[in-house]
């Protein structure tokens, strides 16, 4: 019965390396900003939960998923959805510097519901500089036309905590 028990101990512990163990911190606003999961020894995996982009017409909601690394130019995932029938040729953030979008393939277009999901990457180095930078914009460069989108203000708070609690 011991052997069992140890058998299946080591099943469960394989399992839960394998796939990752949500470790957020007991307070409550990390989870509503970002999860944290444990990948290996010294390694965590965060998604910062979807943020807000908008200008009167258009949205653009990123999430972001990355692992805490030394290396600032190590790649991290920018996944995002646009709505309307708009297809992005150059998406960039504005910071001090431009940061473009590097990339940027289609995962999904809904046209019923006239919303398109993407992927892309950006460096790590890089959303360090727009979590810092709270005067940013996002401006996508269209076939015909530019749309400039601006964070919202719960956008600007989650960029903030993610700052303050994952990068200083």
């Amino acid at each position: 019965m011991k052997s069992l028990n140890n058998i299946l101990l080591g099943i469960v512990l394989i399992f839960a390396t394998s796939c990752g163990v949500r470790v957020n911190s007991g307070s409550p606003d990390t989870n509503k900003v970002f999860e944290s999961y444990f990948v290996d020894k010294g390694i965590f995996q965060y998604f910062v939960n979807p943020l807000k982009y908008k200008d009167k017409s258009n949205f653009l909601i990123p999430d972001i998923t990355f692992r805490d690394s030394s290396k600032s130019e190590s790649k991290i995932i920018v996944n995002f959805t646009i709505q309307g029938t708009v297809q992005p040729n150059l998406i960039n953030y504005y910071t001090s510097i431009p940061i473009k979008f590097e990339n940027i393939s289609l995962l999904y277009a809904d046209k019923v519901k006239n919303i398109s999901r993407y992927t892309s990457t950006i460096k790590y180095s890089q959303f360090k500089d727009i979590c810092k930078f709270p005067n940013h914009k996002i401006i996508m460069n269209l076939e015909s036309d530019t749309i400039t989108l601006y964070p919202n203000r719960k956008t600007l708070k989650r960029l903030t905590f993610v700052d303050k609690y994952l990068f200083q």
